[in-house]
């Protein structure tokens, strides 16, 4: 399983994977950077969004879970320093856009911190935990997964 380097979460947030959007505001740039810089293969496609990265580690990475027992078993992995990822569809937020952060291996007893980029409120450098990056009413569609 693919080891999780802080150090490249930082430098991924200032890259622009789509030229003139900085990765602190894409949650799908950055998260394609950091799975490029850990050596985690991703389409190469600039137009690859949330949901389309999604369906692409769903089929291609390890399945941890959803809901309340993923996030259990995310937070393990997490805190043994394996690279996870928290995410959701566009159509299971309701939204226009999905979702998608790195999972840190802290928390604060409850949820984990989350490392990743938001063209809204869902900016994270590591500072916020899940509950204040996706609604509490979604903790149950929440999908986790871990690189290979």
């Amino acid at each position: 399983m693919a080891q999780l380097d802080e150090k490249v979460l930082k430098t991924a947030w200032t890259k622009e994977h789509i030229q003139g959007t900085p990765n602190s505001n894409n949650c799908s740039g950055f998260i394609h950077t950091v799975m490029q810089q850990h050596g985690v293969y991703v389409p190469m496609s600039p137009n690859l969004n949330a949901d389309g990265i999604i369906d692409f580690i769903d089929m291609n990475w390890m399945k941890v879970g959803t809901g309340e027992t993923g996030l259990a078993a995310a937070m393990l992995l997490a805190g043994q320093g394996k690279l996870v990822i928290v995410a959701a569809k566009s159509g299971e937020l309701g939204h226009a856009h999905g979702h998608l952060a790195v999972v840190l291996g802290r928390n604060n007893g409850t949820y984990p911190f989350l490392y990743g980029g938001s063209i809204g409120t869902a900016q994270t450098q590591g500072d916020k935990t899940l509950n204040y990056i996706f609604p509490k009413s979604k903790m149950s569609i929440l999908r986790y997964y871990a690189a290979y």
